[in-house]
């Protein structure tokens, strides 16, 4: 979470926040979901989450932000 800045809140959703950010060392815009874990527990979403997390990895996004 150092290596970004976070600029503003774009979306809030069932279960967290997503956050428009900026990496420090390339200065590259990113998006960041950020998840309630108390949340996805008490409403069983734990294999959605995980499957999303999948998902995101086989499209090579960095692993970094997942």
């Amino acid at each position: 979470m150092d290596d970004f800045t976070f600029i503003k809140e774009v979306g809030v959703g069932a279960f967290g926040n997503v956050f428009l950010a900026q990496e420090k060392e390339s200065k590259k815009f990113c998006a960041i979901k950020q998840l309630e874990k108390k949340h996805i527990v008490k409403n069983d979403k734990t294999d959605a989450v995980m499957r999303e997390k999948a998902l995101l990895l086989k499209l090579k996004v960095n692993p970094a932000i997942i």
